[in-house]
């Protein structure tokens, strides 16, 4: 009955992006970025993404901007 409910690819797709993207965040961040640059990054993101409001209902958009923000943003866990 989940198999009707959650496509598998899917599934996979979004877990591999979740460590992917927390990975790169840590690999920036040894590389010396400052964690200022991603989070302007991820504002730009949000502004530019944003600007219309089919955009901003896009279920993919508001993931992607959620995560960015939690992931740039340590301070807030």
């Amino acid at each position: 009955m989940a198999a009707r409910i959650v496509d598998l690819h899917l599934l996979l797709g979004t877990l591999a992006y979740l460590s992917l993207i927390n990975k790169m965040w840590v690999n920036d961040i040894k590389l010396g970025l400052p964690e200022k640059k991603l989070y302007v990054a991820i504002r730009r993101f949000s502004r530019i993404g944003g600007g219309i409001v089919e955009d901003r209902r896009n279920l993919w958009f508001q993931l992607i901007q959620f995560h960015g923000k939690k992931t740039v943003d340590r301070n807030l866990k």
